[in-house]
C-alpha cells in the first residue's frame, strides 16, 4: 500500500531536510535575507546543482513533482489527522464502498480532500512532469538525497485521485493518472540514486490498483483499451540495464564502503572481482521465481572486518533480491495485461474467451506477456460459472506449483509470493483487502485546515 512506501523514504526526507535548512541558514546569512527568503534560495541553490547534461525544462519539472509532493503531503496530514498513516487507505475504502452512498458525509469529507488537491494543482503539476520529459531530481555526484518520499507521496495522491474519477465516470482523467504512475516508476528506476527495487514496487502497487479498481467495477472498452495501451508497452531498464545501474550506484558510493573492509588490498580484490562477475550475471536474464534465491545476508556480514569473499557475498545477495524483484514486477504487469485483455474481449465480444490466448491474440498481446514468470509458463484461465467473475486467473506463487486456484490466504493475495506462502497461487482477481473499521470520524478539514467533521 502507499503509506508503508512513504514511510520508508521518511528516514532519508528527515537526512534530506536537516540538510536543506542547513543551506539555507548558510544562504540567508549570505544574502542577509531572512526566512521568508527561503523558497527563493533553495529553488536558486537547486538550480545550480543541475548536472551537465540537464535542461532548465527539466529542472522545472522536476520542481513541479516536489510541488505536487509537498501540497498532498500536507493535505493527507489534515485529512485524518486521528490516524494520518492510514489516509490513502481510508480514502480509497470509502470511496469504493457500494454501501455508502454519495451523499454520505465521509465521502463528501474525502471528496473535499481531492478537491483540495486539485485545486492546489496536485494533479496539475504531476502532468506538467510527464509533460516536462519525467526527469528526476538534477543533483551532483557527491550527493547522496533519498528524493522516493516525493514519488510516493505523489503516487498516493493519483491512485486515490483514480476512484474519484471513477465516481464521476471520468475515464480519461483515470488513465492519464495511471500513466503518470508507470511513468513515475520508470524514470526512478533509471535514476542515479533512487533504488529500482522500490520503483518496481511502486509500478507493482500501480498495477494491483488497475486490478483491484477492475474487479470492484466493470470498465469501459475505452478505459480496457486505453490501461492496456500503457501496460503492455514496457519502459522499464532491461535486465541488463538493471545490473548496471546497480553497479554504477555501488562503485559511486565505495568510499563508504571500504570502511567495511579489513584492509585496502581486499577492498581492491572484491571491486575486481565484482566487476567481472555482475557482467556474466548482467547476461543471464532471471528466468523463474520459483528458483531458490538466498533471502537473507550470512550473519557474519553484520560485522566489519569484511574479506573480499564477505564482499561477494553481500553483492550478490543484493544482485539476488534484484533478481527476483525484477521477476515479480513482470509479473504484476503481465498478469494485469491478461486481465484488461481478458475484460476487454468479454465486452466486445459479449462473451469469454475461450482460452488465454483467444483473448491474448485479439488484444495484441506478444506470447512473453502471456507467460507467467513464477514458472515460465502461461498464467492460469479458465471459465468458472462459480467465480465471482465467472473465470479465474491466477499465478502460480512462489513455489512455481499450480495448486488448483487455492487462495485461502490470510490476508493478502500477494503473500503466495512470499516466503511461506508455499502450496497458495496468487490471485489476479482478488478485491481490495479492506481491514477492520477503526475511528473513522475525520478531525481535520482539508482546504481551510480548521478542526472540526463534518464540514
Amino acid at each position: 500500500m502507499p503509506t508503508p512506501l512513504r514511510a520508508r523514504y521518511f528516514a532519508g526526507a528527515l537526512s534530506l531536510s536537516i540538510a536543506a535548512a542547513g543551506v539555507w541558514w548558510i544562504t540567508a546569512r549570505a544574502h542577509g535575507g531572512s526566512p521568508a527568503a527561503f523558497e527563493e534560495d533553495w529553488v536558486t541553490w537547486v538550480a545550480h546543482k543541475q548536472r551537465a547534461g540537464g535542461t532548465e525544462q527539466g529542472g522545472d519539472a522536476w520542481k513541479r513533482m516536489a510541488r505536487a509532493a509537498d501540497a498532498w503531503n500536507k493535505i493527507s496530514q489534515n485529512m485524518w489527522p486521528a490516524h494520518p498513516q492510514a489516509c490513502e487507505t481510508w480514502i480509497m475504502n470509502v470511496l469504493t464502498d457500494p454501501d455508502r452512498p454519495g451523499d454520505d458525509p465521509v465521502v463528501q469529507h474525502a471528496v473535499k480532500c481531492l478537491e483540495a488537491a486539485r485545486a492546489q494543482g496536485v494533479f496539475a503539476d504531476a502532468q506538467a512532469w510527464l509533460a516536462g520529459g519525467a526527469p528526476v531530481e538534477p543533483w551532483d555526484e557527491n550527493d547522496t538525497p533519498s528524493r522516493g518520499h516525493h514519488f510516493g507521496s505523489v503516487l498516493s495522491a493519483l491512485m486515490c485521485m483514480t476512484h474519484l474519477d471513477a465516481m464521476r465516470g471520468d475515464d480519461s482523467s483515470r488513465a492519464q493518472r495511471f500513466e503518470i504512475a508507470f511513468a513515475m516508476a520508470a524514470a526512478c528506476a533509471t535514476d542515479q540514486w533512487l533504488s529500482c527495487t522500490a520503483a518496481g514496487e511502486w509500478e507493482a502497487e500501480a498495477m494491483q490498483e488497475v486490478r483491484y479498481q477492475l474487479v470492484a467495477q466493470p470498465m469501459s472498452d475505452g478505459l480496457l483499451e486505453n490501461l492496456l495501451a500503457l501496460v503492455k508497452v514496457d519502459k522499464y531498464p532491461s535486465w541488463g540495464g538493471l545490473v548496471e545501474g546497480e553497479l554504477q550506484y555501488q562503485e559511486r558510493v565505495g568510499v563508504r564502503a571500504k570502511e567495511r573492509f579489513k584492509s585496502t588490498g581486499d577492498y581492491h580484490a572484491y571491486v575486481r572481482e565484482r566487476r567481472v562477475w555482475s557482467g556474466e550475471f548482467a547476461e543471464n536474464p532471471p528466468a523463474t521465481v520459483a528458483e531458490p534465491i538466498p533471502l537473507e545476508l550470512p550473519k557474519r556480514l553484520l560485522r566489519l572486518n569484511w574479506s573480499a569473499g564477505d564482499g561477494m557475498d553481500f553483492w550478490q545477495s543484493i544482485l539476488h533480491g534484484l533478481r527476483r524483484q525484477a521477476l515479480l514486477r513482470l509479473l504484476e504487469r503481465r498478469g494485469t495485461a491478461c486481465l484488461l485483455a481478458i475484460d476487454l474481449f468479454a465486452v466486445r465480444e459479449g462473451r469469454l474467451p475461450k482460452s488465454l490466448d483467444e483473448a491474448a491474440d485479439a488484444a495484441g498481446l506478444n506470447k512473453k506477456m502471456r507467460i507467467d514468470p513464477s514458472a515460465g509458463e502461461p498464467y492460469v484461465y479458465r471459465i468458472d460459472p462459480s467465480a465471482p467473475h465467472g473465470y479465474v486467473l491466477y499465478s502460480r506463487g512462489i513455489d512455481g506449483v499450480d495448486n488448483n486456484g487455492r487462495f485461502d490466504l490470510p490476508h493478502y493475495a500477494t503473500e503466495a509470493l512470499r516466503k511461506g506462502g508455499e502450496g497458495f497461487d496468487y490471485n489476479l482477481l482478488e478485491p481490495r483487502f479492506v481491514p477492520p473499521p477503526v475511528n473513522e470520524q475525520p478531525v481535520g478539514v482539508c482546504g481551510n485546515g480548521q478542526p472540526g467533521w463534518p464540514n
